[in-house]
């Protein structure tokens, strides 16, 4: 039987769960950024060695 107080649990475990995955995607978007910064960097490190 599915009472109102286990639809309350499961609407909780769902809002966690979409709030994790939430967290999860912003912080593979942040480190996706950073390795591109990072690639940037040695792109141009890369360059003014080779043009000296």
């Amino acid at each position: 039987m599915h009472t109102e107080r286990d639809g309350a649990k499961e609407n909780r475990r769902s809002f966690e769960q979409e709030k994790s995955k939430e967290i999860f995607e912003a912080q593979v978007d942040k480190n996706e950024e950073h390795v591109t910064e990072k690639k940037e960097e040695k792109k141009e490190k890369r360059y003014l060695r080779d043009h000296k």
